[in-house]
């Protein structure tokens, strides 16, 4: 049995959820006295209807929204930031990342990238050369070894002549 919420209930519950006072989801569950759970699919509900990208993992934002998140984020006030970070669903430790992200990017120089990717480019040619000579030298020894091994089945062992 499935017990029906107001839309009002649901909607200052989600408030207080965001608010920077808050405690989690199991002090807002006792003082409503609704389940964690319902509380915690309501939060994904309204992050769903909100914004689809926000479901997208933090990890696997595009470097552009790291950019505008961490911009939004520098404008914003300690207690204000709270708020902002539980509604985009990150951790703070996500935008130092970015931040240093975005500091590194911008040191390097465009002549640094090309050499840098120049130098990646004739490590990655000479690898894959060593790795085709490795492997033409084990494909020769593990066709003697098979020889080695047919000549003992066909001639016998030496030892015993």
């Amino acid at each position: 049995m499935s017990r029906q919420y107001s839309l009002e209930l649901k909607k200052r519950v989600l408030e207080k959820l965001y608010s920077p006072t808050c405690l989690g989801l199991s002090s807002l569950s006792r003082e409503f006295g609704i389940p964690v759970t319902t509380i915690f699919s309501w939060k994904n509900q309204a992050v769903k209807q909100a914004s689809p990208s926000k479901n997208i993992l933090p990890r696997n934002w595009s470097y552009s929204s790291k950019v505008e998140a961490v911009l939004e984020a520098s404008k914003l006030s300690s207690e204000d930031l709270g708020g902002w970070l539980r509604e985009k669903g990150l951790y703070s430790e996500y935008l130092e990342l970015w931040k240093k992200e975005i500091i590194d990017m911008g040191q390097n120089e465009p002549n640094d990238t090309k050499e840098a990717l120049k130098q990646a480019l004739k490590e990655n040619a000479q690898l894959k050369a060593e790795l085709r000579r490795k492997d033409k030298a084990l494909a020769e020894a593990s066709a003697l070894l098979i020889l080695k091994k047919k000549a003992h089945l066909i001639w016998g062992n030496d030892e015993e002549d």
